[in-house]
């Protein structure tokens, strides 16, 4: 029997049964194992062999599982090594949907190839990236066989770049650029659907994305990210559930790493919206003025697919042509199609207008309501706390304006924004059917492909798509008439016009969770660090419809983190600081939180719930500790989201072991600082959502209209999962050592309190004043 053979029969025979199973984890994972030997530093987790038990049973019944995994299980391990034996025993592709850049980055760079190289399986597994992501060779020679006219200067240096990296590119990504072009100039080159030529390109065989398809056509384990998982998703419902190809090749049995974003990703990517800077940008890919070449001249640049048809109907031979249908076709892109767009440009500056004058003007009138507005009241209608609403300092913010029934019937609406509503959608609909006319008279003029009709016309159809697919959400959301969704618009309050955003969202994603992805696989595996609520699986159950499957089809289990929080981590709750609802809790918590960071001599994280208040707290603690001699002796850093790119930040605080980082919601997951440089994490307030923020507004009415409980139910678990990720931060290896600081005193003083604390490992902890706090802090990381 040859190798492959002999590790064949080893993997049949280990799926065949439970303690065939058992028997081979134990040989992989276990204290004297073949993974203990090559890693390390390994340490033996019983947490993660019972973990990949688990999910190599629940692939061998065909069930589906939900998996809680404390942080430190090795859970990324747990998953994969029976995700690669069951697809190559069986010849089934497994999917590993992530959430973050940087979990996909440690699965394909780092766990994947240990696995590849001492699993003693050969196994193939590449990460699968959207279409756009890649450069299309195709549209990059379209874009070089322009004139120069067409183009701004620094577009053309740009694309001269991406012409010298496409010749040696491995894979085509923009990820392996140093620096990334403009959007404007990416847009120009990158692959999209709906400008695919497939087997009639050109370039089909060279093509990025077809080899990237190849690819995955080939691997056993497919890495993806939530929201490419849900765009395959999407394509299926439209093909078929059993279609070989979609985004993705078929499979059928899906692991999801990070599962407490699901419902918000499926919120995302289902929903739709359309905006005055997203119908300008469509407009400009057809026709685009630019800024004047040079002073002298005054001639500006005059870009896009309209100026590019008439270039090259002037560089092609078309004698053969009517020159009747010539000179119709020079009226079409000289004038009328021109004329189109201005009128799509005009409507698009007037609705939009309309729309910002109706959110501001709603906005404004209940401002006086504001601090007595109760849920369910007219003030209830926007939000305040996350950065909605007309801020009381006047500064500018952002409107956040969930859109009502009796907000329909207002003179508003009725007299201004909807006839403008009207208006666009008879510009867009003219402006496509110039488009269509102009697909037409070019496909009557007998030019033949290599002349590059072929890419004008694509192109074209792709715009006409993309017209229409606006025209429907702008439609969608006048409309109004799904009861099953929830609408909203988003502006600047000092620019509403100009930033206004229409946006929909579906209320609930349950039904289509469990109908498209759960009930078409065979196995889906659920699991984080973050899945439970009270030890109970019911929150996430009934977000994801879950609820709906019997015990013999979902199986539950729960996994402690193997690291010893009672001599890792000190919980300090300050118990001398106002609610954190109450107008002086900022400027009390900041002078606290300058104390603590003294104490921890920085290494700390400040998470916060809003970005107006991580502002103003991080104004003031800078000054105090500017004051600070030992701080200002030893120069260490304050850093605060903004500032820089989010990758930057972080390379940063751990480079400088003493520095502080002022964060929002991104930080609170997905963020790995293992060691001495994160020593202390703040959690200024508990992450309870924006009750007035469209979605959770909606999501809370509809269970109280069911007869449930809103806050139990749903604000509560919301709350106590975020609140568990930005614990989660803190502890990251057996050697790490810290502290976690609640400032929110309502974790003691409220009933519900007891839930978040409940939610937590047991840790060492102590309550006082904020001196006795620091005290004990100072002690602790000593």
């Amino acid at each position: 029997m040859g190798l492959a053979a002999e590790v064949d029969a080893r993997i049949t025979s280990a799926l065949n049964s439970k303690s065939g199973w058992a028997a081979e984890l134990a040989v992989l994972l276990g204290k004297d194992g073949r993974l203990s030997k090559a890693l390390p530093g390994f340490d033996y987790r019983p947490q993660q062999v019972a973990m990949a038990q688990t999910i190599g049973d629940a692939f061998r019944r065909e069930e589906h599982v939900l998996v809680e995994a404390g942080t430190g299980t090795g859970k990324s391990l747990a998953y994969l090594i029976p995700a690669v034996y069951w697809a190559k025993a069986t010849g089934e592709k497994v999917v590993v949907s992530t959430n973050t850049i940087n979990l996909q980055e440690q699965l394909i760079f780092k766990d994947i190839p240990f696995l590849q190289e001492w699993l003693g399986v050969d196994f193939k597994a590449v990460l699968v990236k959207g279409r756009a992501n890649y450069l299309c060779r195709r549209k990059l020679q379209m874009a070089l066989s322009e004139t120069p006219d067409l183009f701004e200067p620094e577009e053309s240096v740009q694309l001269a770049k991406l012409v010298d990296w496409a010749k040696d590119a491995q894979t085509g990504c923009r990820s392996e650029l140093e620096q990334e072009p403009p959007y404007q100039v990416w847009e120009r080159v990158c692959a999209e659907s709906d400008t695919c030529l497939r087997n009639d390109c050109p370039f089909f065989t060279e093509c990025f994305v077809t080899r990237a398809r190849k690819e995955a056509m080939e691997a056993d384990i497919l890495v993806v990210n939530h929201h490419l998982l849900f765009a395959d998703v999407a394509v299926r419902r439209e093909r078929g559930v059993d279609a070989e190809v979609a985004v993705l090749p078929r499979y059928r049995y899906i692991v999801f790493d990070e599962a407490h974003n699901v419902e918000n990703v499926a919120t995302e990517y289902f929903g739709c919206s359309v905006s005055r800077h997203q119908l300008g940008q469509l407009a400009g890919r057809l026709l685009r003025r630019g800024v004047p070449r040079a002073v002298a001249t005054g001639r500006a640049t005059v870009t896009g697919l309209l100026p590019g048809i008439r270039a090259k109907i002037r560089q092609c031979n078309l004698e053969r042509a009517d020159s009747l249908a010539l000179q119709s076709l020079e009226a079409r892109l000289g004038q009328q199609l021109p004329a189109a767009l201005r009128l799509v440009e005009e409507a698009n500056n007037a609705f939009f207008a309309a729309v910002g004058r109706f959110a501001l003007g709603v906005v404004e009138s209940l401002e006086p309501l504001l601090p007595g507005a109760s849920s369910g009241s007219p003030g209830a209608a926007f939000g305040s706390g996350a950065g909605s609403g007309v801020n009381r300092r006047g500064e500018p913010a952002e409107i956040r304006l969930r859109i009502r029934d009796f907000h329909r019937r207002m003179p508003e609406w009725t007299d201004d924004l909807e006839p403008a509503a009207g208006q666009l959608l008879m510009a867009l609909q003219a402006l496509d059917g110039q488009l269509a006319s102009l697909a037409g008279e070019l496909g009557s003029l007998g030019a033949e492909p290599e002349e590059g009709w072929a890419n004008l016309l694509i192109e074209l159809s792709a715009v006409r798509g993309r017209v229409t697919t606006a025209a429907q959400a702008v439609d969608y959301i006048v409309d109004g008439a799904d009861p099953g969704s929830v609408y909203w618009v988003e502006c600047r309050a000092d620019n509403p016009a100009e930033t206004a955003r229409l946006q929909a969202a579906p209320i609930r994603i349950a039904e289509e969770f469990l109908s498209q992805i759960v009930l078409p696989a065979k196995s889906i595996v659920l699991t984080s660090a973050t899945l439970t609520v009270g030890q109970s699986f019911a929150y996430l159950k009934s977000r994801l419809g879950l609820d709906q499957l019997g015990s013999e089809q979902l199986a539950e289990a729960i996994y402690q983190s193997p690291f010893f929080y009672r001599d890792q981590v000190l919980i300090a709750i300050p118990t001398d600081l106002p609610d954190p609802r109450h107008e002086t809790f900022e400027e009390t918590a900041a002078g606290a939180i300058g104390r603590i960071l003294a104490a921890s001599r920085g290494r700390a994280f400040v998470l916060f719930t809003s970005y107006a208040a991580m502002q103003k707290v991080y104004r003031k603690v800078t000054d105090q500790l500017a004051r600070d001699p030992l701080w200002r002796e030893q120069g260490w850093l304050i850093f605060k989201q903004g500032d820089a790119p989010r990758h930057q930040l972080i390379s940063r605080f751990r480079s400088q072991v003493h520095s502080v980082l002022f964060a929002t919601d991104s930080f609170w997951e997905g963020v790995d600082v293992p060691g001495e440089a994160l020593s202390c994490v703040i959690l200024v307030k508990l992450p309870f959502r924006v009750p007035t923020e469209p979605v959770v507004e909606a999501r809370v009415e509809e269970l109280e209209k069911a007869g449930g409980n809103s806050f139990a139910e749903y604000m509560l678990p919301q709350a106590v999962l975020k609140f568990k990720q930005g614990f989660g931060r803190l502890i990251r290896g057996s050697e790490d050592c810290g502290s976690v600081v609640i400032m929110d005193r309502r974790v003691l003083q409220k009933s519900y309190g007891q839930v978040f604390l409940d939610s937590l490992p047991e840790c060492s902890r102590v309550s006082g004043s904020v001196e006795e706090v620091c005290e004990r802090i100072e002690s602790w990381l000593r």
